[in-house]
């Protein structure tokens, strides 16, 4: 009797083991939903931001290139100012971030630190978990 319980058991342990395993699908998507800049305009007490929305300028849905201009404010937004940018995106929660320097090759630490925004560009690309990518390029300016 023991013996016959134990071979059930058994049994339904093997079968269990020979359910299907349901894996959900590579997302494919790779937008870019937001991307938000914070200028530190006083070197002082970096916790003091302005807080812009870079998409507001529009991207080139071929491309991926956009502009944004900073507010014309000599004061608050100048050369020094733009020097102690940050920089956040938000993209799909399956995929990543891959940053590139002025000279094209891979950034370490992505989007992270601090970004000299005066006239500069950052160009970056929404990886998807399939594998596909979507490039951006995004130029900031500085009103004088």
């Amino acid at each position: 009797m023991v013996k016959k319980l134990l071979y059930s058991c058994l049994a339904l342990v093997l079968l269990a083991g020979c359910q299907q395993l349901v894996l959900p699908q590579d997302d494919k998507a790779c937008d870019l939903r937001a991307l938000t800049v914070r200028v530190h305009y006083d070197a002082a007490d970096p916790s003091l931001a302005d807080e812009f929305d870079a998409l507001s300028g529009g991207v080139d849905p071929d491309t991926g290139e956009a502009t944004f201009s900073f507010p014309r404010d000599a004061e608050r937004y100048n050369a020094e100012t733009l020097s102690r940018c940050t920089l956040e995106a938000t993209i799909p929660s399956t995929a990543s971030l891959v940053v590139y320097d002025a000279d094209g090759q891979v950034k370490a630490g992505g989007l992270g630190g601090v970004w000299n925004l005066a006239n500069q560009a950052v160009a970056f690309d929404v990886v998807a978990a399939n594998g596909d990518r979507r490039h951006y390029d995004f130029f900031f300016r500085m009103r004088r």
